[in-house]
């Protein structure tokens, strides 16, 4: 009588994401998007709070040349936005 050949499974195929998977590109256009909005956000208060006597500390920084960082600020913004 034979035996019977004992029945070997394979393992099972395990699923390994992509690094370009659309999951992690909506993760980060939405990262990018957030730190525009920010970038915006501080870019224009930068030039609203001095008309009540406040100014941000980070941009209380550059001095003179605060309006001038507060405009690349927002620029940088609209084109993370953007893109």
């Amino acid at each position: 009588m034979k035996e019977a050949a004992p029945s070997v499974k394979p393992p099972p195929q395990v699923s390994v994401p992509k690094e370009d998977t659309p999951a992690k590109s909506q993760i980060s256009k939405k990262s990018h998007a957030n730190l525009g909005a920010t970038l915006i956000t501080i870019g224009a208060l930068s030039f609203v709070l001095p008309l009540i006597g406040f100014q941000f500390s980070i941009l209380a920084f550059f001095g003179e040349a605060a309006p001038l960082v507060a405009i690349i600020m927002i620029v940088i913004g609209l084109i993370l936005l953007k893109f």
